[in-house]
């Protein structure tokens, strides 16, 4: 099973700090990935994007009345086994700005 590590994203936007280190893990399930993510400041809630990485087309892994600011973690499933994906995790603020904590990618395992 890869694991990916990726550096932390930082913007400061409207005299608010939204900084984040987000990583994605994949499970044990070839079909599931789990990102992390650490509190950002100002945020009412967290929507997750996701993509295929050669895909133009972004989805919501989840939407934010289902992702409180207290949420620091969620697993995307139904993916593609031994797939390359692309996501970033939106801190929403009170505003219901977005402020995107950085693009990063993930591998799923592949299927045994």
């Amino acid at each position: 099973m890869d694991k990916f590590l990726v550096s932390a994203a930082t913007a400061t936007i409207l005299g608010f700090l939204f900084a984040g280190s987000a990583f994605a893990q994949t499970n044990d399930n070839y079909n599931k990935a789990t990102i992390n993510w650490q509190n950002s400041a100002g945020t009412r809630c967290y929507r997750i994007y996701y993509k295929e990485s050669s895909s133009k087309t972004w989805q919501h892994a989840v939407r934010c009345k289902d992702l409180s600011a207290n949420s620091y973690s969620y697993t995307i499933q139904y993916l593609k086994p031994n797939t390359l994906y692309t996501y970033d995790v939106a801190a929403v603020d009170y505003n219901n700005k977005e402020h995107l904590l950085g693009i990063k990618q993930m591998q799923t395992a592949p299927m045994h």
